[in-house]
């Protein structure tokens, strides 16, 4: 024990002064990603010092209740214990808070309170070996600091006044039909699945939902919704991922949002995010008012089935990456399948489908490149109660196939380009009542005649403004299937309304209602292009203008080398980095398709096939100001057919940085005379920030995802 105690004192002294060091010069701190895991360490570790400590308190205060025997070994053991691995949970404290997501004055007081509980414990230990009288104060005071920084930090990772949330009689306002929807439907929603994390004193991804004023100013993604446009909305898009994405919200663990809170929100986004829209001025056959009477207004129970649940072997077979099969509810044999990301549809996932389709009941195939020919097979799934063909390749002319679904209650047809009568073949479904058909094309009077036929089905048409009424219209869309175009890709936009004109341009000129040149078929663009667009249409408002960034890729380097090391904490994954055709994250610089450079050059060697006939490379960069991640101060290009006999033939530097920009990818474009068998890259970082800068003097990062080719 001695030994140990002989040991173990040098290495506490030093882990408190190495602690309190670290948080003394935070700001000039630079962890090394190693690190990263210890951090997230620190909410699991935390318990055991606690534990031990708690033991070793009442021990020690109430020693004359217990023998003598040995407890004073005993106790000078356990408060080693406690204060040895309170210091490392305090550490491992330290290296977690250097994350993004947490209210800085909150998370400032519970690094300090950490420091002090680790210094007080580590004072109880001395005195106690020592046999001062000081052990037992401290060892009160050290209990009484514990509580505070646990409650601190309970509050942190699970909200305000965490601790007492349960004792606390909620006094819940009770629904109010004449209320604003925001207030009674919306709000409720964000409170109880969103809040938790985005708060006062907690704002993951920069974004306070703490009051819907706070909600407009947006987080690090941008504004949380587009009014009108729910599709593109960043809390629609998070939501519908699938539940192991990174990128899904809420995440993994934490209570999702179901599909009528989903549907609640996007429908209440595409008719404007009115924070003052109420239910009264909605019909009582508008699907927001239904959706919300049946979320807050009292509903029947969920639905039973009488058809078995399928085997979990026959579920894992039909799921794949791009399209999710899960059970409509808890405990229910029924399905609903999800498909994602349009250009990995595969006509044969739908198709092996079939080995579910007597539990199929909700189908989602948004945006999915489904034909009319597609529509044969998915009336094979018979009990099939809802289908979202939104944005699809479906023309409605063969629509009464899907007549066989005599439990359809659903079809959405949103954003499809329906040829006239299409839904003359809707009136003979027997169950239908929702239909959706926004962005369709058809005339306003066709889509009303069906209405006025088919009293028992809600058409849902969007909003169709009157000749008085004056609407900006949404901005256009990126049609291209990447940013990074392959030999023979063209840049395209698209919008999702009929009779709208593009504007365009593709340099730093201005852009207006009437300037820039109108969009046809593609954008012609060579390497790296910025492009400015947006859209017009005669009784709207000119769309805001959207920026769309396109690489060209042409050719592929044969290999890469990696002259000059990266800094540790941003290895991406080696040289095949800037040749992977893998662009970088920017919401994310730690990402591994990023290579980040500090105070060095980047130096990049890359191997050309022979028969590729270059014209021009493009080197992308990342900008991203706040986080000291800068264009480089020049860019050289070097090239010859002997790697050790290059010559340098061309030079650039990109305009240096005047005030504090959005975090975006750039490019240099470098036109080649001819071929070449190998071309190396130098980026050179800036030395020091400029004086505008918040770390004025310190040395820049340069991040560099890909070197294409084309």
């Amino acid at each position: 024990m001695n030994r140990v105690q002989k040991v173990a004192s040098p290495i506490l002294i030093f882990l408190n002064v190495m602690l309190v060091f670290l948080l003394v010069f935070e700001s000039k701190v630079d962890l090394p990603l190693i690190f990263a895991p210890l951090g997230r360490v620190h909410p699991l570790f935390l318990h055991f010092p606690i534990g031990v400590f708690f033991v070793a308190a009442f021990l020690h205060l109430g020693a004359k209740f217990f023998k003598e025997t040995k407890l004073d070994e005993l106790l000078k053991f356990l408060f080693l214990v406690s204060a040895f691995t309170a210091v490392l949970t305090a550490l491992f404290g330290f290296f977690l808070g250097q994350e993004s997501g947490y209210a800085a004055e909150q998370l400032k007081w519970h690094k300090w309170l950490g420091i002090l509980t680790s210094l007080v414990l580590w004072g109880a230990y001395f005195s106690l070996e020592k046999s001062w009288k000081y052990s037992k104060p401290l060892t009160v005071s050290a209990a009484i600091i514990i509580l505070i920084t646990g409650h601190l930090g309970g509050e942190i990772t699970h909200g305000v006044n965490y601790v007492l949330a349960p004792l606390q009689i909620e006094t819940k306002k009770p629904f109010d039909p004449n209320g604003p929807i925001f207030a009674e439907a919306i709000n409720p929603i964000l409170e109880a699945k969103c809040l938790s994390c985005h708060n006062d004193k907690k704002m993951k991804g920069e974004l306070n939902m703490a009051s819907l004023s706070k909600i407009m100013k947006g987080g690090e993604d941008g504004p949380l919704w587009l009014a009108g446009d729910a599709l593109n909305s960043h809390i629609i898009k998070s939501a519908k991922l699938p539940l192991d994405d990174k990128k899904h919200m809420p995440p993994k663990g934490k209570p999702q949002l179901t599909a009528l809170e989903v549907s609640i929100l996007e429908r209440w986004i595409n008719q404007g995010a009115k924070p003052d829209l109420s239910l009264a001025e909605l019909s009582e056959g508008d699907s927001l008012h239904q959706m919300v009477m049946k979320q807050y207004g009292g509903q029947k129970e969920e639905k039973t089935y009488e058809f078995s649940a399928v085997s979990e072997s026959t579920l894992a077979d039909v799921k794949t990456p791009f399209c999710t099969v899960e059970a409509l509810a808890l405990n229910s044999p029924a399905l609903k399948a999800n498909f994602y990301v349009t250009e990995r549809y595969d006509p044969a996932t739908l198709s092996n489908l079939k080995k579910v389709s007597e539990q199929l009941v909700e189908l989602n195939l948004a945006k999915m490149p489904v034909s009319d020919e597609d529509l044969s097979l998915i009336a094979g799934f018979e009990n099939l109660e809802k289908l979202v063909l939104n944005s699809s390749d479906i023309t409605g002319k063969n629509l009464d196939v899907l007549v066989k679904l005599k439990n359809l209650v659903s079809l959405s047809l949103s954003g499809c380009a329906l040829e006239k009568g299409s839904l003359e073949k809707l009136a003979k479904f027997p169950a239908l009542e929702q239909l959706f058909v926004w962005n369709t094309g058809l005339d306003v009077a066709e889509v009303d005649a069906f209405e006025k036929s088919n009293k028992k089905v809600v058409v849902s048409k969007g909003f169709v403004p009157t000749d008085d009424d004056m609407l900006k219209i949404n901005p256009p869309n990126l049609l291209s299937k990447s940013a990074i175009l392959k030999e023979g890709e063209k840049a395209q936009l698209k919008h999702g309304l009929p009779n709208v004109t593009i504007r365009y341009v593709t340099d730093a000129a201005q852009l207006d209602s009437v300037s820039g040149t109108i969009y046809k078929d593609e954008i012609p663009l060579e390497g790296f292009t910025k492009v400015k667009a947006l859209a017009t249409k005669n009784g709207w408002y000119a769309s805001d203008m959207r920026e769309f960034t396109f690489y060209r890729s042409s050719f592929k380097a044969d290999s890469a080398w990696l002259l000059s090391p990266t800094n540790k904490q941003y290895p991406g994954v080696g040289s095949s980095t800037v040749i992977d055709q893998k662009q970088g994250d920017k919401a994310n610089f730690k990402d591994f398709a990023w290579l980040g450079y500090k105070g060095s050059d980047a130096e990049i060697l890359l191997k050309i096939n022979s028969k590729d006939k270059l014209k021009g490379l493009t080197v992308s960069y990342m900008k991203g100001v706040s986080s000291y991640i800068m264009p480089p101060q020049e860019v050289q290009v070097w090239a010859g057919d002997n790697r050790n006999d290059l010559k340098l033939i061309a030079t650039k530097s990109p305009e240096a940085l005047k005030k504090e920009e959005p975090v975006t990818y750039e490019g240099l474009n470098f036109t080649l005379d001819k071929s070449y068998k190998y071309i190396k890259i130098v980026g050179k970082p800036i030395n020091k920030l400029p004086k505008w800068h918040g770390g004025a003097g310190e040395k820049a990062w340069l991040f560099i995802d890909e070197i294409y080719l084309y």
